[in-house]
């Protein structure tokens, strides 16, 4: 299932929850709408949602606040209840890929893989002395857990697209920034920090510490006596940070203790890559909530010696929200990657329901064109037979009011035979005689206007018509005036143009009682000679 270009993303972290609406133009992301609310006390653990009705309510009011109307919503997952594993395969296409990792999943999971959601994505690709190999990370997530937030989707009448982890997520946010060396990238939320090292935008070194800053926010609000609220704004504005700070020793000692605690797990993590790997660290990114706090980059600049910085300028983002004092790039880091789609975690029952769905709209599309082809077909042939007779309302009419097909055939075959007599005529005039072209034209001029002549035969001896009338009465009208045309003068006398006008049979095409029937038959002339009158005296 690819993402859609334009949709909400959302992020649920335990003390935040972060929504972007969004739109992507290949590798940039345009953010049209940013928000940062609070999540519901007790409403989510390790990402696993406990009230769903309460985070609807506020993400629904968010979404209403901003006047976004977009259905289509991807989430992204922290939970250490999401499992990954690395692993090297032979570098195979997409679709090879994919079924390796499906018929071997069970051999990397030590858990019943019926209960989880697969997916992966590729991270590397090597040279070995088997060949080129591709380097896999694989993800397992519980679809119970994943089902929790297409429930969610659906109580805030959104269109859930896609599931994500949001170790992925944020893995798929640096490597849009496309930052060349040997990088740390440290993601420090409130209760986990991520640690990533990336070479030329490869991943290398992927791990997770589950502890973050609220040990230092819980420091703060022991001695400030203040709300968590109020101490992650402290953590912010003042510079506890600083060893050379007095305002309180036991307070800076306290902070510090927390931040060396997140810090030492890190450089521990970095000291095992920088064992195994000869392209050693140059540089440190922060990213996630952690990267706000006062002072934090001189500290992390001292503790590892090397230069820091945050990741809020980004080449890859471009912020058009109305939110300015709430956007932060790093802030979001989590969110915007789950956008990128590297991998998706909806259970196939989700991803076999919109497929289902799709399908179930394909014979509506196919019956509205099949409507649409049909009524184009007949105004075509309406616009052509409007050239020939004065019928056109009538038909016109019928069509509209949508009478019964079968009329409505029957007329299309009359009128179409009209005209094909008369492309007849117009084919064939430079053959006719000069006296047959007169009789045809006096005839369409005096004939009765109910009577029309669908085809004609000509010979030396006599002419015969088909036509088609309205009724009985139209038909004698047409036999009588067939008799009463003049044929010439001869010695001083007018004779009639035929002598013998009969027809053998009338047909009605139609229902008469519908008041929608009509007349065919065929009518033989002979023409009258009058020499034969002179012989005969």
């Amino acid at each position: 299932m690819s993402l859609p270009k334009k949709l909400i993303s959302i992020d649920i972290g335990n003390e935040r929850i972060k929504i972007a609406y969004i739109n992507k133009q290949k590798k940039k992301i345009t953010v049209l709408s940013s928000m940062v609310i609070p999540t519901p006390q007790n409403s989510i653990k390790d990402g696993v949602i406990n009230n769903k009705e309460e985070i609807s309510a506020v993400i629904r009011n968010a979404l209403l606040s901003e006047k976004i109307k977009e259905k289509n919503v991807v989430f992204t997952i922290s939970s250490s209840k999401i499992i990954t594993r690395e692993v090297e395969l032979p570098y195979l296409k997409p679709n090879k890929l994919k079924n390796v990792v499906r018929m071997n999943a069970e051999e990397y999971f030590p858990v019943d893989l019926t209960d989880y959601c697969l997916d992966y994505t590729i991270t590397d690709i090597v040279e070995s002395e088997e060949g080129k190999k591709a380097k896999v990370i694989i993800f397992a997530a519980m679809t119970s857990i994943v089902d929790m937030y297409v429930e969610l989707a659906d109580l805030c009448k959104l269109k859930v697209v896609g599931v994500d982890y949001t170790g992925n997520s944020v893995v798929s946010f640096i490597r849009n920034e496309n930052i060349e060396g040997t990088n740390l990238f440290i993601d420090i939320g409130a209760e986990s920090t991520m640690v990533v090292i990336m070479h030329n935008n490869v991943v290398k070194f992927s791990r997770t510490i589950m502890f973050g800053t609220k040990i230092v926010n819980d420091s703060i609000m022991n001695h400030f006596e203040v709300d968590y609220e109020e101490a992650t704004k402290i953590s912010k504005e003042r510079q506890l940070l600083n060893f050379g700070n007095n305002e309180n020793t036991y307070l800076t000692n306290d902070v510090t203790s927390g931040m060396e605690q997140i810090l030492g797990g890190v450089s521990r993590l970095v000291d095992y890559y920088s064992s195994r790997n000869k392209n050693q660290v140059e540089k440190v990114y922060l990213l996630g909530g952690g990267s706000e706090i006062y002072g934090i980059l001189e500290y992390v600049d001292k503790f590892f010696n090397l230069k820091a910085s945050s990741l809020s300028e980004t080449k890859s983002i471009i912020n058009k929200s109305k939110n300015d004092d709430i956007f932060n790039p790093v802030y979001f880091a989590a969110a915007f990657g789950a956008t990128i789609e590297t991998i998706n975690l909806l259970p196939q029952h989700i991803k076999n329901r919109e497929a289902n769905r799709a399908k179930q709209r394909v014979p509506y599309l196919l019956v509205l064109l099949l409507v649409v082809a049909l009524g184009a077909a007949y105004y075509s042939k309406y616009v052509e037979l409007n050239k020939l007779n004065d019928r056109k309302s009538n038909i016109q009419y019928e069509i509209e009011s949508m009478m019964d097909i079968e009329t409505i055939k029957a007329n299309h075959m009359q009128i179409q035979e009209m005209k094909d007599f008369r492309e007849l005529l117009e084919t064939s005039s430079t053959t006719r005689s000069d006296y047959l072209i007169d009789l045809i034209k006096g005839m369409e001029k005096t004939m009765p206007n109910e009577v029309f002549i669908t085809n004609l035969e000509d010979s030396e001896i006599s002419i015969n018509f088909d036509i088609t009338a309205s009724d009985e009465a139209t038909v004698a009208q047409m036999l009588t005036y067939l008799k009463a045309i003049d044929g010439g003068v001869y010695n001083g006398e007018v004779y009639k143009l035929f002598s013998n006008v009969y027809t053998d049979s009338l047909v009605r095409v139609g229902d008469k009682d519908a008041g929608t029937s009509y007349i065919t038959c065929s009518i033989s002339c002979t023409y009258y000679d009058p020499e034969l009158l002179e012989v005969t005296e």
